[in-house]
């Protein structure tokens, strides 16, 4: 064993001295004296989730980025970072947020690319710590386009139905969303409507939930229909929707008479109302009249077949009864239509000795029995056992037949306490129970004066052939209007003025009239003109004026301008000048102001009817005056006295409704401002008589002017919201408040 141990050692001792010679372990120079640095390479791909090679990144498809690395031998790489980085910045972002990733075993690094904002192509780079790089391009879809390109248009309503009144409004709003569903902000959607609708654009550009809102109104056309309101959405692609809403509750009625007789005329009150029940006013109905067969006999039965309806929203047709047989009459008008059916029999119905309603000297006297009789003819015979109703709209039936004579004949005695126009009706049945009737208008009238009141307006005028109005009254004792008595009129005046009629006869109203014309200079209230009954003259009363020179003149005025102080009132304002005989300017003159309704003797209006009126073209409200009426103060003492209250409010009307300045002085420009206060409702529904006064050496100064109440164009200039209709109803008729 140590032989063999001896030979191996022998044998390696040998080859030393064979490499290196000299006996030693050296490296040759040549060699640099170290091992030298490895060299490494990187490559990359891309691939989709599915393992797909793409280089196309979105937001549904991100990229998976793979860097292999190896050394001089191909060998792979483990435990080596390999550091990513964009040429171009927010195309992708990393899935981690260092952007590096450690080679496994298989020298394989991975990371993940994530959509990015922009949209376009850019290279990702990989480097290795010991400076290798290399890189791979990719385009990028970007995210902004995806969640800002409309895709999806929906519409919706608060109501599927809109009031024809326009009173109320529907709300229309659209959805806007992408193709994720994602919803939208800042789209502007462009709203539109038809049939004369109207649109407020409450917020027209979407939100942050997506939405556009606007307001729906009738634009005050009352007509039932159907509106289609449209939303649209332009850009890459135009987008539209339209969703319908039904404008309905405007009605037509048809009232009047069931029955008829051959050849006798009958009013048929047609009514066109909205939804609130107000009445369309200027309307053209469009009336059809068909017989029994369902022939078209519109122009031989109807007087008016294209009625247009009043200021109420009414309209009133006759119709002549040409057979016996049943007649429909059809009215139409705004989409709406109704029906009524009228039976003919071939009777005649008639009152036989009715008075004329337009001759005073067939008027009726108050308490007085009245005897009127109604004729029933059936086939021009006398139609025996028919029965008979009456009513009348003013006083009463005292007496009646309930049934027709052998003759075909009823008696009627009517009666009243109070004067004016009365209606009467009469309606007979017969045994079948078909009806026809008639209708008469009769006056009762007061005939016995008891109080006359004597006006003067005004009381105070300048000489030289100045007028003043004179009126009389003339009441029973009742408070009674007394029509037809002739009124004597006389003056008692040293300055020499004059009355231009001696003798007046009174109107339906009870109120006589004179003139009186100034010549000179008179003392205070020394002019006195008397006015009694010609009949009774001892019913008598006179009224005092005053002839002045005045030493100055009073000038007054207003101009276009209204104050709002408050929510429930106005204030207007008013200038009077005071001025000398060479118009100078004069200071300091005390002056008194009144603003009274118009007197009713001087025959102007004091307070009108109505209501108001949306004008498309102008877009403000216009009033609608339906009627215009005198004031009811008659002797103008404040009070209501028996016989004023015409309209049975049981107060005065219109009354004091406003208040002004009492007093004033003028400036150094003979100049004073005064303020008339009054309440917004009664704005365009009363006329005041303002008054300057003042005096000097004894003699009173006075101007006046007639002023309607005004309304500001604020308050006529929001459609829906118009002002207060007039406090005393909207019929035509002075004697109520309806």
């Amino acid at each position: 064993m140590q032989s063999l141990r001896l030979i191996a050692a022998t044998w390696a001792l040998l080859l030393l001295v064979a490499c290196g010679g000299g006996g030693s372990v050296s490296r040759e120079e040549n060699t640099g004296g170290s091992t030298p640095d490895p060299t490494y390479s990187v490559s990359l791909t891309l691939a989709d989730s599915d393992g797909n090679t793409s280089t196309s990144l979105t937001g549904d498809s991100p990229l998976i980025l793979s860097a292999t690395v190896t050394d001089s031998d191909g060998s792979p790489v483990a435990n080596t970072v390999v550091t990513f980085s964009f040429t171009v910045a927010n195309l992708a972002r990393f899935s981690n947020d260092t952007g590096t990733a450690l080679t496994n075993d298989e020298g394989v690094a991975t990371i993940t690319l994530i959509v990015g904002e922009l949209s376009g192509s850019g290279a990702v780079e990989a480097a290795l710590e010991t400076g290798e790089t290399t890189r791979i391009g990719f385009s990028s879809s970007g995210t902004t386009a995806t969640v800002e390109t409309p895709e999806s248009l929906e519409l919706f309503a608060s109501q599927s139905q809109l009031s024809s009144s326009g009173s109320d409004e529907v709300e229309v709003w659209a959805v806007v969303k992408n193709a994720q569903n994602i919803l939208l902000d800042g789209v502007n959607v462009t709203f539109s409507a038809d049939n004369n609708a109207a649109i407020a654009e409450t917020q027209p550009v979407t939100d942050e939930n997506g939405t556009a809102i606007v307001m729906l109104r009738t634009g005050g056309d009352k007509e039932n229909r159907t509106i289609n309101v449209t939303a649209t959405v332009s850009g890459e692609q135009t987008l539209t929707e339209t969703i319908s809403i039904n404008v309905v509750g405007t009605e037509i009625e048809i009232n009047g008479t069931t029955s008829a007789i051959i050849g006798d005329s009958v009013n048929l009150t047609v009514s066109l109302q909205d939804s609130d029940n107000v009445g369309i006013a200027s309307e053209t109905l469009t009336l059809r009249v068909e017989d029994e067969s369902g022939t078209d006999v519109t122009a031989t039965t109807l007087d008016d077949a294209a009625p247009q309806t009043s200021a109420e929203g009414r309209a009133t047709v006759a119709f002549t009864a040409p057979a016996a047989g049943t007649f429909t009459v059809f009215a139409n008008a705004l989409n709406t239509e109704s029906t009524f059916a009228i039976e003919v029999q071939q009777d005649e119905f008639v009152f036989v000795n009715a008075p004329d309603v337009n001759d005073v000297d067939q008027d009726i006297p108050l308490n007085t029995d009245y005897n009127l009789q109604v004729s029933w003819l059936r086939d021009a015979a006398p139609f025996a056992g028919g029965s008979i109703s009456f009513a009348i709209s003013r006083g009463t039936v005292v007496s009646a037949d309930a049934v027709t004579d052998g003759s075909g004949i009823a008696d009627l005695t009517v009666s009243s306490g109070n004067a004016g126009l009365a209606t009467i009706s009469a309606t007979g049945t017969d045994g079948a129970g078909v009806q026809v009737s008639t209708q008469i208008e009769i006056a009762f009238i007061a005939t016995d004066a008891e109080t006359i009141i004597v006006d003067a307006t005004p009381d105070s005028i300048g000489p030289d052939g100045q007028t003043s109005t004179i009126s009389a009254v003339v009441l029973d004792a009742d408070g009674n209007r007394v029509r037809n008595k002739l009124v004597n009129f006389e003056v008692n005046d040293v300055s020499n003025g004059n009355l231009t009629d001696a003798q007046s006869r009174t109107d339906r109203r009870g109120i006589a009239t004179t003139v009186y014309e100034s010549n000179a200079v008179s003392t205070y209230q020394s002019v006195e003109v008397r006015a009694y009954v010609n009949d009774e003259p001892a019913v008598e009363d006179s009224t005092l004026l005053t002839v002045g020179d005045r030493p100055f003149d009073i000038s007054l005025g207003t101009g276009n301008l209204i104050e709002a102080p408050q929510q429930s009132s106005y204030r207007k304002e008013f200038s009077v000048f005071v001025t000398d005989a060479d118009a100078n300017p004069v200071s300091g003159a005390a002056l008194t102001f009144s603003a009274t309704p118009v007197a009713e003797t001087t025959n102007d209006p004091a307070y009108a009817k109505g209501y108001w009126l949306w004008d498309e073209d102008d877009s403000i409200y216009y009033s609608v005056v339906t009627a215009t009426c005198a004031n009811e103060d008659l002797n103008g003492n404040g009070r209501l006295d028996v016989g004023e209250d015409f309209n049975g409010d049981g107060q005065l009307t219109p009354g004091n409704v406003g208040a002004i300045d009492a007093d004033a002085n003028t400036d150094e420009n003979g100049q004073a401002l005064i303020n008339l206060n009054y309440p917004k409702q009664y704005g365009a529904w009363v006329q005041l008589a303002i008054s300057a006064r003042g005096e000097s050496s004894g003699t009173e100064s006075v101007d006046s002017m007639n002023y309607w109440l005004s309304v500001s164009t604020d308050d006529r200039s929001t459609q829906g919201a118009p002002p207060p209709s007039s406090p005393w109803g909207v019929s035509a008729n002075c004697g109520d408040t309806l």
